[in-house]
């Protein structure tokens, strides 16, 4: 019996295409100082420049109109239409700036409200969308460098019984051309303390003048057999076997825990 002992060694997370255009910053941007506290708002995903409307009623139910706004700034500008006034965070920045309402409440008086616009840029992320069949990811290129640490996908290994390496074994008084197994199944260690295997064992059988090991499409899953094994007399193959490593589970980023390179 010989074993396949080539080791292809793969990014886990080879980066080969980049898709559409650089992703513009995002920035967290709060709006507070509402006399409905229920009408303060944040957003998370806010990009420049940001507009948000507002009525009128939440700043005072009992207004009778508008007479002005004002606050605006080289960051923030706010604008009225009727019973709505729109605020506009038009520039970055970090911190909080005031934009100013001024009404009449329902008596007829003057009245002013201050609202505050807290604004955070968002830590920098990349959603990597990964395909485990090519084992290559794509991404949104962020309007900053980017540097990607690769994480190496470690080898697929044989479960162990004790000193034991639970590898394929020959099974040996097999009948030429009977559907009998000629190969007892190898045991792939599972990854970590689950159920899944980190990998499966692929086979091909070969006479015994090959001296290198088949081309990959010619490996099964399937334990070999017999049956298209037809001579007389005592018969000697070679039977080659290698662990197909696991891909990335669907839908889960690809870590040296859950994706696993052939051995």
């Amino acid at each position: 019996m010989k074993t396949i002992s080539r080791y292809i060694m793969t990014l886990a997370l080879l980066i080969t295409a980049v898709t559409g255009a650089w992703a513009a910053d995002t920035y967290t941007i709060t709006f507070s100082g509402f006399g409905n506290e229920a009408c303060n708002k944040t957003v998370t995903d806010a990009t420049l420049e940001y507009s948000e409307t507002f009525n009128i009623a939440d700043v005072d139910a009992n207004y009778t109109n508008f007479y002005d706004v004002g606050g605006s700034n080289d960051y923030v500008s706010i604008s009225q239409d009727n019973t709505q006034f729109t605020i506009t965070v038009k520039s970055a920045f970090e911190g909080t700036v005031n934009v100013t309402v001024y009404y009449l409440n329902g008596d007829g008086d003057e009245a002013e409200r201050n609202i505050s616009v807290t604004c955070v840029k968002n830590a920098p992320t990349i959603d990597v969308t990964w395909d485990p069949a090519t084992k290559t990811g794509t991404f949104t290129m962020p309007a900053y460098d980017v540097e990607i640490a690769p994480i190496y996908a470690p080898k697929a290994v044989f479960a162990t019984d004790g000193n034991l390496v639970l590898t394929p074994t020959a099974i040996e008084g097999i009948y030429a051309e009977s559907t009998d197994a000629i190969v007892k199944a190898g045991t792939v260690a599972k990854i970590g303390e689950t159920e899944n295997p980190q990998g499966i064992v692929m086979y091909a059988v070969t006479s015994t003048n090959q001296a290198t090991a088949p081309e990959l499409s010619a490996f099964s899953a399937t334990l070999p057999t017999a049956k298209d094994i037809t001579a007389a007399g005592d018969v000697d193959v070679l039977v080659w076997y290698y662990i197909k490593g696991a891909d990335t589970p669907q839908g889960e980023t690809a870590t040296a825990e859950n994706t696993f390179n052939d051995s």
